[in-house]
Formats: structure tokens, C-alpha cells, sequence
């Protein structure tokens, strides 16, 4: 009787180490403190908690994979783990497809069905991220199939967003159109994904349509449909759009545009000729993050024949690329293509002593 209670004395500790072990990976993960995760990773198999606690070897794998480490959530799965489960086949999976190897997590959903594992729905949308990243659809057709017959689309919204993500960006429209209008409930991010799809195929006009119908369901835009909307509106060439839906992500509903937001807004708005207005939007971006919206702005101003302001701007990259170098930051590629730029600004205008000079400075 005594050795039995000590046995369940020495699990529930075990159980209560574990637990803590846990809480604080947890809080290292957000920290990305991978040394000191490594170090309860070593205590954790000291203790032997690996060789019946699961929830401990899932969780681990997965502040491994939030540490950008999937060598060391393989590790954990493939050599420190005696029993596995759904969750932590799940775990590994999603590490794969979030480190854009769909090909090893579509290898290992095979393997877990050849290991008598049944696949949940979490396994399901992990395969589908997996499926998009690849742009395999095979698989992703059969899940479709699977999920309609066992009726999980009407019951989970994060399932059918992912089924409607993997079809929009694989540029099958069609089919991404027909999932999203049979889901009974959508999300801010379903609905991004399908004017994702359609604005991958140039069709800034049905991006907007649908915004509007987006609006009339009552769901409330985030950042990443303006995103959407402003690279539609970039490609499509409709700078009155852009710079309505620019304002009114700030003014109505309260979003604080991000730097890709502007990168947008400069090229749509330089793209157009309206050099004030994209050099008004460049000042109020971080000096040390201007390059890629000088470089826009450069590409521009040949676009345009704007000499006087193209070598203005070409003057502003060298710069940047002064304090760029003096903070150890390789940006060769970017003033090399900067000076390509710039001689062919010149060469359009027939200005061949400078651009001359120009490859000269570019190769000393």
C-alpha cells in the first residue's frame, strides 16, 4: 500500500514539475530565448517527463518551432518522444508547413495515417497550409472531399478559411468561390483570403465588389484586407481607390498603416506620377526603412522621364547606403540597382557623358 502511494505521490509530482516546466517554456517562446529553452528541454528529459507526458513533448516541439528551430522540434518528435498522438503528430506537421516545407508535412501525414493515427481537424487545416505552400492541390482535394462527407465545413470556420486560403492561392477561383459561399459562417479572415485570390488574378474591380458585401455582412476590415485592397488597387491602376481606402483604414477604422501599407501607397501613387504626394508619404516612414520606397520611387521617375528627381532620389539611396555600411548592413544588391536605374534614366534622355561618369563611380 505504501509503495503504491508513493507511486501516485511520484506521478503527481512528476505531473506538477511538468506543468510549471510548461508555463515557463511558454513564456521563453515568447521571449525567443532558445538557450534557456534548451536548458528545460535538458531537464525535462533528465526527469524522464518525455516518456509519458505528451502535452509536454507538443509543447516544447512547439516552442521550437515559435524559436524558428524545426531541427530541434524534429529532435523532440523523432528521438526524445516515446508516445506520440494526434496533437503531436499536429505539432510537427504545422512546424513543416510553417517553415514552407509542405512537401515533409504532406510526407508525414501519409505516415501518420500508415501508423493508425486518425487525422482531426487541426490535421486537416495543417495539411491544407502545407497543400498551399507547395501548390499541390491533389491532397487538398481529397480533404475537401473528406470534410464534405463527414459535414465539418458547416461546423468549423477555421477549416473552410483554410480550404478557401489553398484554392484562392492556387488560383483555382472558381472553387475557392463555391467553398466560401457554402460556409455558414465567415470570418475577417476568410473573407480575406478569397479577395486575396481574386486580386492575385488582377481583378481589382470584383476586390472591391466584394469589400462592399464584406461591409454589409457586418465584418469589420483589418489590416491585412487593406493590404488586399491596396495592392488590387496598385495593380489595377486605381490610384482614387487606393488612397480613399489608405485614409479611411486610419480615419474609420482606427488601423495604423504598417510599412508594406506605404510601400504600397508610394509605388500606386509614384506609379501615377504623383511624386508629392508618394514623397510626402516617404517622410513620414523611419529614414533607416526608406530604401525599397526610393528604390519604387527611382523606378518611377524612369517610368516618367523625372531626371531632376530621379537624381535627387539616387542621391538619397547612395546616402542610405553610406549609413548602411557603416552599420555593417549589406545593401549591394539594392544601390546596384539603383545605379542600373539611374543609367537608364539617362540613357532615355541622351545625357551619355553622365551616364558614363555613372558606371564609372558604380565600379570603383
Amino acid at each position: 500500500m505504501k509503495k503504491a502511494h508513493e507511486g501516485i505521490h511520484g506521478k503527481l509530482q512528476k505531473l506538477g514539475e511538468g506543468t510549471a516546466l510548461v508555463a515557463t517554456l511558454k513564456v521563453h517562446a515568447k521571449q525567443k530565448d532558445l538557450d534557456k529553452v534548451i536548458a528545460i528541454h535538458s531537464d525535462i528529459l533528465e526527469g524522464g517527463l518525455l516518456d509519458e507526458n505528451v502535452y509536454i513533448a507538443s509543447t516544447l516541439m512547439s516552442v521550437y518551432i515559435k524559436c524558428g528551430v524545426i531541427a530541434k522540434a524534429e529532435e523532440v518528435f523523432f528521438s526524445n518522444l516515446c508516445l506520440r498522438d494526434v496533437i503531436s503528430w499536429n505539432t510537427i506537421m504545422s512546424g513543416y508547413a510553417q517553415h514552407g516545407l509542405g512537401d515533409e508535412a504532406l510526407k508525414y501525414y501519409k505516415q501518420m495515417q500508415d501508423e493508425g493515427y486518425s487525422p482531426d481537424v487541426v490535421t486537416f487545416i495543417c495539411v491544407l497550409k502545407a497543400c498551399c505552400s507547395i501548390g499541390f492541390l491533389e491532397i487538398g482535394e481529397e480533404i475537401h472531399a473528406k470534410v464534405n462527407m463527414e459535414g465539418l465545413l458547416q461546423k468549423d470556420v477555421v477549416l473552410g478559411t483554410a480550404l478557401v486560403d489553398m484554392y484562392a492561392k492556387s488560383g483555382v477561383i472558381r472553387k475557392a468561390q463555391e467553398v466560401f459561399d457554402s460556409l455558414p459562417n465567415r470570418n475577417v479572415v476568410t473573407w480575406n483570403s478569397l479577395l486575396t485570390g481574386y486580386a492575385q488574378l488582377g481583378q481589382a474591380q470584383k476586390v472591391i465588389i466584394l469589400l462592399h458585401k464584406m461591409l454589409v455582412e457586418n465584418i469589420v476590415p483589418d489590416l491585412v484586407t487593406f493590404l488586399v485592397l491596396l495592392n488590387a488597387c496598385n495593380h489595377g491602376g486605381l490610384v482614387e481607390e487606393g488612397q480613399i481606402f489608405f485614409s479611411d483604414m486610419t480615419l474609420i477604422y482606427g488601423l495604423c498603416p504598417t510599412y508594406e501599407h506605404c510601400s504600397c501607397m508610394v509605388d500606386l501613387l509614384s506609379g501615377a506620377g504623383h511624386f508629392d504626394q508618394a514623397l510626402e508619404l516617404i517622410e513620414k516612414v523611419p529614414s533607416s526603412d526608406r530604401l525599397e520606397l526610393w528604390l519604387s520611387l527611382l523606378g518611377a521617375c524612369q517610368k516618367w522621364a523625372n531626371i531632376e528627381l530621379g537624381e535627387w532620389t539616387f542621391r538619397q539611396i547612395l546616402e542610405l547606403g553610406k549609413w548602411a555600411f557603416d552599420q555593417s548592413i549589406q545593401l549591394d544588391e539594392k544601390c546596384s540597382a539603383a545605379y542600373i536605374c539611374m543609367r537608364n534614366i539617362y540613357a532615355a534622355a541622351g545625357m551619355h557623358e553622365e551616364m558614363l561618369s555613372l558606371k564609372l563611380e558604380s565600379s570603383r
